[in-house]
């Protein structure tokens, strides 16, 4: 199967609703089956890492669980790269 990143896919969707409401380049089938798949798959990620996100920083005063942060931090940062399509440092 093909892959693209998030972003890739959301241009893609968004192509194709400008075209839907008039514009002038349809977007390739294809892709656009590509697109939806990348979405469908990605979203639930990306929410679930943004909500752990904000469950840590609205946790206890100052964060008392710092490892729950860092991994909250962590999960968030890795489905943004992926949403990017950036590859995570070794750094």
């Amino acid at each position: 199967m093909t892959t693209m990143t998030t972003l890739a896919a959301v241009k893609i969707l968004r192509d194709h609703n400008e075209w839907r409401r008039g514009g002038d380049d349809a977007v390739d089938v294809t892709e656009l089956g590509i697109a939806i798949d990348t979405v469908v798959a990605d979203v639930p990620e990306i929410l679930e890492a943004l909500q752990d996100l904000l469950d840590a920083q609205n946790g206890p005063p100052l964060i008392r669980e710092k490892n729950l942060w860092a991994r909250a931090m962590n999960k968030a940062d890795a489905a943004i790269r992926k949403a990017r399509g950036e590859e995570k440092s070794n750094a």
